[in-house]
Order: C-alpha cells, then structure tokens, then sequence
C-alpha cells in the first residue's frame, strides 16, 4: 500500500506499504492522498487521510526500549476492483464492482489476517523516484474499521515488537503429561497423549514436572530416561496428567555457556515471529566479543516473556538493541566511553535555540546489589534465597554528596555462581555510568545538512558544545553523549541523546579470565566451570582460578575426583589458587561381623582431592586432602563353636567432603554398634563390640583423617576388616607447579 501527498505545485511523497501475508503473491499495495496532484509516475490508491509517525526510544544498557510505530488512517470508498487489491475474477461475477460495495469493506473480507504484515512508511522529497526515498518497515499490529463514517485506522510498530509478552515467550508451554503416578525413585516416565514424544519433545534435554522437580532425559517415542532432582531440586512424587514442560537450556550440551549475541539471537529467530534476514548475527557477535568477552547460562525452566528475557541480558551485560527500519535491520551495539573517533556536535551543527538539557535525578545510584548463581529456575527470580552468592557494590562518597542512598538491586539467572567478576564487573559499570545522574539533551538539525545527515543517527555517540554545558567557570565544556531518539521530520530532525558518564573507580579488580569458588561446590571441572563464562582460551591466555576462604571443593563419590584441572588447549596457562579447602570424599567403614558372616568387612578406600594432566600453577594457602580410609569392621565373638552371640561393631568413615559414613553393626544375638561418620578432617570413630562376661565383640577401627588409612578391626575370635587405604592428595603432581606447597595431606602421585 503506497501514499502520495502533495502541496500546491511542490510536494513531498509519504508512502504506506504492507504486503499481505495471506496473499501468495505479496503484492505491495499503494494509497495515496485523494487530493494529490502529482504522485511523480507512481500509481496509488487514494485512501490516504494522515500519518503520524512516532520514533522508537532505545535503550543504552536498561532495556528494549520504546517501540517506534506508525498510525495510519484512511478513508473508505468506492473502487472499480481492478487494481492490486481487488478481484481478479469480477469479469465472470455478474455484478458491477463499482457500485457494490466498498473498497476497505470488501479488503477486510479478503484479507482478514492482516496481523504481523509488514508495512512500510516511504520519506522523499520532489523529483525523486520511489528506490532513491527513505523506506522504514513495520509490522502490522491491529487493523480497525471501516466504521459507519468510513475511516479505517492501522496501527504498525517496529519488528522488535514481535517480542513482546503476548506474542513471545520462552520455552512454549508443553502439552505433554505424565500417563502415571510417577514415585521419587522411578527411572522413567510415559508421556501422554500418545505421539506427543516425537511431535513435540527432542531426543534429549531438561524437563519441569508438575512444576516441582526439574530431571534431565534422553527419549524415545514417548518414554523418557530421566535423572532425577536437577538444578537444585528435589525428587518427589507426582501425580498422573501432572505437566511435563520442556525447559530451554542456554548452554550446549558439554555445559558451556553462550555469547549474548547467540541468545537474543534464538530469542528473536526461534521464540518470536522476527525473520532471520532481520538480523546480521555475526555483526552482533563482532560487538559483544569487542566489548563483552563473557559468556551467560541458563536454564528456563517455564514459559517466559522473551521481552523479559532479553531485557535481563540487556541490562546485565551492557548492550543496546534497537531496530534499524530503514536497512531492516535490528542492530546491537554495546554502551562504551566515547573516544576521539566519535563525531563532534557543536552550535554550527544545531539549530539556533534548539538545544535544552533535563535532568533525571530517578536514574542516580550510589548502591548496586547483583545476586547471582540462580539454585532453582521454578522458584521466584527475585527471591534473594534462591541464589548461592551475592555482590554489593557501594559508593559511600556518593551517599555521603546527595546525602541519601539510591539502590538497584539486579536478580540474575544468567551469572554462573563461580562468575563472581562478571558480577562484579556489573555493579561497578552500573555505578559508573549513573554514581551521578545523567543528563538528557534534545536539539535540532537541518534534515538535509550534508555533513550531519551522513553522521546523526540513532545510537550516535557524540561529544556536543552548547552553552548551557558549562564549567563552574562559566567556560563551555563538552558533554559525551549517545543518541537516544531521532525524529527524521520533513525538513528538520530533531533528535534526543542521553549523556554517557565514566565515574573511575580505583578499587575496581582487573580480573580478566577470572573464576572465584566463594561457595561450596562438588566434583569440579576448572575447564568446564570456565566455559560457563568464557570463550574458548587460546595460546597466550592466562586463566585464573580462587577458592576463597572456608569454601570447599569436595566431591559426591570416591570414584570422583574433588577438582579435575581439565583439558586445556595447548599455550593457555592455568593459575590456581587455593585459601579453602580441596579434599577427596572419606571412604565409608566396614560393616561389623554379623550371625552370617563372621569376619568384619574391610573399610572402603578414599577419594582423591585433584586431578591432573595439564599444567597448572598452584598456590596453596588452604588444604589439599585425600579422603581418609573408612575403618575395618570388627569380627564376631563366638560362644564355644556354635554360636556366635557377641555382635561386633563398624568401622569409622573416613574424613573428607563428601564424608565417609560409618560401617553398620554386626547383628548377632547380642549386636554391636555401628561406627561413626567422619568430618571434614577427622574420622570417625570405630563402633564397639557387645560386651559378655568375659569377652566381647570386635571393635570397629576408626576411620582415617585427611590423607590417612582406616584403622583395622578388632578380630575378636572371628577376623576382621582391614582399613581402607587413603585418597590421594594429587594425582598428576608432575603436571603442578607449587608456588605455595602449604598444607597437603595425602600422597601425591604420578
């Protein structure tokens, strides 16, 4: 649809277009205004009545923005139903199209989804032909009338529109459904209705059911192998027709995390109706790995607004999305500090009396409070519980200026809870930028100005003159700002920018490749915790890894190493420091001898602390432990050859994180005791022996400290359990330099 407009003998031409979606053939169809005298050789209809144009308000680093839109009204009339809009076949109908019926009466009966059309709002001057005009597309966002006066009204916003809560969420809602009762032990579950596994479920990935218990599955057909109690929640029991809701994973399947660009990306492409020829992602990824260099993870574990979601990146990572409606294009780039490359504005570029500064005293703060490493996606994003860590970032210089606090607290489900510099990194930037309250400036400028129509344009960054931006002096100074709206009127544009302030920081931390452990963990890959916030290492990097203070790297098995220093590319140097506590798993104690077998049971070895096959740097400050040996459990006490009566006691568990568990009791006539669990650094002890007249049952031997084998068992009468030997402190210390050896218990090996 196109539009033409005249005035007198000189004119300009404003055109509307859409292309309707319901029409094979996407014919654009043009209107003009009924009243034109010239439309410079291009054919439209005259239905035209006005057109209000509103820009968009982007962003720098808050949010999507305000969507920029187009309103149109028409007027409704008669037409001969031969042109692009009307019917091919009047010829054959036996009627006179002219005289029956309406234009917009008989458009709206064709062409009823009108709805996510594109529409294109056409800008040119006298003499120009419709390739060399301004054309910004839109997309169609309700169509009304035509009422009983004939005005016919649409309504088109910009493509980030698509994102929005009602047409765009993340994932989308699941119709599979459990077929069964499923108990908090079972292996697998049965979806129904029956196909819905192959229609609508991949062959692996991570499940919500019942909105309780996230499990990840592999699949085939409608059944599904699950594990159990993913992401911080519990196994439980559920009932029969309880939702099985996909979750979305932002990681790839080895657990490493993704640029921001890829997720606005799948955002736009995958969860809203944005087509992909919007979007030029590896001009995206250009800007994020220029200036961001970090990666984000996530899982969504329920239906989401992918407006939500975007705007959390937005705000957490510093970028700027905005549509391009011009080049239909949605363009990101990343809030920075000007350089001496950004274009200059002063008074000969802006029109005379034109220029006015607002204060936004709403957007100071002197506090930011980021709680990262999300526990359980189906929890409340903004329950401060449900977060492993949390950062606090505070200018009390500030506070003490304006005399009273102003806090943001920002809740991310995107900084991993070993990512403590990313956030970090946020508060710091966010107190940076608005420690004082930026200021917004509007001005004008000739449309047609040579030098500034090839250099303003929205999301500019310029440094502007004006008088009123003074020193206490009365010297003018120069503000650095970034254009946040621009209204490209007929002959003049008028364009609103936000200033762009860098408060310096000076207790800022440089941590560049930098992971800090500042929370218990379990079973730890420093290769695979590093991909969850960083692009690939390549020969040259430095990568760092802390454990703080009283955290402690343990591990959930013997048969798992506490901390593996993972697979590196070749160049890469690996740092560690370590001011916790690194230990293996304990090894539980032996069961006591019992009335069907005799002999107490061996205690059960350690785990190892660390692992490695790659070169690493390691400054001890804390402690490096093997799991320490369960105790050997005790041996029966037989009453003459017949009867063994005298139960024995179980070994101790081994010290370490996870700990050894004590061995059980030897259950006879009279049973022993079964063996206490270990600790941190202590094992447990040996359980005893029911005591007779004279003798009694085997002891159970205690369980090794740190670094340290099980205790035997008492053999009574009976033999009993050997200990268990220890975990290794290092397995792979040929691959460590020890900047700091410090406190290290156990072997270390190979």
């Amino acid at each position: 649809m196109d539009i033409g407009a005249s005035i007198g003998d000189a004119f300009e031409i404003d055109y509307i277009a859409f292309s309707a979606i319901d029409d094979p053939d996407h014919q654009a169809i043009r209107f003009g205004y009924p009243d034109a005298n010239d439309q410079s050789g291009i054919e439209c209809i005259p239905s035209l009545k006005s057109v209000a144009y509103r820009p968009q308000q982007i962003s720098l680093a808050e949010n999507i923005g305000v969507r920029a839109s187009v309103s149109v009204s028409l007027i409704d009339h008669r037409d001969s139903d031969t042109g692009a809009a009307g019917d091919p076949y009047w010829t054959t109908r036996g009627y006179n199209p002219f005289e029956q019926g309406t234009f917009w009466g008989k458009f709206r009966a064709r062409h009823k989804y009108m709805q996510g059309a594109e529409l294109r709002y056409i800008q040119g001057t006298e003499g120009q032909t419709r390739e060399g005009m301004d054309v910004r597309t839109f997309i169609v966002d309700k169509i009304s009338g035509p009422s009983l006066d004939g005005k016919v009204t649409i309504t088109a916003k910009d493509v980030l529109k698509l994102a929005d809560d009602d047409k765009a969420q993340c994932p989308v809602i699941s119709k599979g459904r459990l077929s069964a009762d499923l108990t908090a032990t079972a292996p697998t579950i049965t979806l129904s209705p029956s196909g819905i596994g192959d229609t609508e479920y991949p062959t692996s990935g991570y499940v919500a059911i019942g909105g309780k218990e996230i499990c990840s599955f592999t699949r085939s057909a409608d059944v599904m192998t699950i594990t159990r109690a993913q992401f911080d929640t519990t196994a439980d029991t559920h009932k029969a027709n309880d939702m099985v809701q996909l979750c979305k994973a932002f990681f790839t399947s080895t657990g490493a995390g993704l640029d921001p660009s890829d997720i606005i990306y799948d955002l736009l492409i995958n969860y809203s109706t944005t087509d992909a020829s919007w979007v030029t992602l590896t001009d995206w990824k250009a800007k994020t790995a220029a200036f961001i260099n970090r990666l984000y993870y996530s899982l969504v574990a329920e239906p989401t607004s992918v407006r939500d979601l975007i705007n959390e990146l937005i705000e957490q990572t510093g970028i700027i999305l905005f549509s391009d409606d011009i080049s239909r294009q949605v363009r990101m780039d990343v809030v920075r500090e000007l350089t001496t490359a950004d274009r200059a504005l002063d008074e000969s570029d802006i029109m005379r009396d034109s220029f006015s500064v607002k204060d936004q005293p709403e957007k100071r703060l002197s506090q930011v409070w980021v709680y990262y490493g999300q526990r359980n996606p189906l929890e409340k994003l903004d329950d401060t519980q449900n977060y492993a860590a949390a950062v606090a970032i505070v200018d009390e210089d500030a506070e003490a200026a304006y005399g009273v606090p102003s806090i943001k607290k920002i809740y991310s489900r995107w900084i991993p809870r070993a990512n403590r510099p990313a956030a970090s990194d946020l508060g710091y930037r966010l107190l940076s930028r608005f420690r004082d309250a930026p200021r917004v400036f509007e001005f004008a400028i000739f449309r047609h100005q040579a030098d500034v129509l090839v250099n303003v344009a929205l999301a500019g960054r310029y440094n502007i003159t004006g008088w009123p931006l003074q020193l206490p002096t009365g010297e003018q100074t120069t503000a650095n700002a970034q254009v946040t709206e621009l209204d490209p009127g007929d002959a003049v544009m008028t364009a609103t920018a936000q200033e762009l302030l860098w408060h310096s920081y000076p207790e800022e931390p440089e941590q560049p490749q930098t992971i800090i452990f500042d929370q218990d963990a379990l079973n730890v890959n420093l290769r695979a915790e590093f991909d969850k916030s960083y692009p690939t290492p390549v020969s040259g990097d430095t990568v760092t890894f802390i454990v703080e203070n009283d955290v402690v790297i343990g591990s959930s098995s013997t048969s798992l190493y506490a901390l593996d220093v993972g697979s590196w590319p070749a160049g890469v140097t690996v740092a560690m420091i370590n001011n916790g506590y690194i230990v293996g798993t304990g090894g539980s104690g032996g069961s006591g001898g019992s009335d069907t077998s005799f002999s107490g049971y061996s205690g059960n070895s350690g785990g190892t602390a660390i692992y490695a096959r790659y070169p690493v740097s390691l400054d001890n400050n804390g402690l490096i432990g093997g799991g320490g040996g369960g105790g050997g459990g005790g041996g029966v006490y037989f009453y003459a050859d017949w009867l063994p009566i005298l139960g024995s006691g179980g070994g101790g568990g081994g010290a370490g994180n996870a700990i050894g568990y004590g061995g059980l009791r030897g259950d006879c006539y009279r049973a022993g005791s079964s063996g206490g669990s270990g600790a941190l650094l202590t094992g447990g002890e040996g359980g005893t022996g029911y005591y007779g007249n004279t003798s009694h049952g085997g002891y159970g031997g205690s369980g090794g400290a740190l670094g340290a084998a099980g205790e035997s068992g008492e053999p009574a009468n009976t033999f009993a359990g050997a200990g268990g030997s220890a975990g290794n402190a290092v397995d792979g210390n040929s691959y460590i330099t020890w900047a700091t050896l410090g406190d290290v218990r156990g072997a270390r090996v190979n």
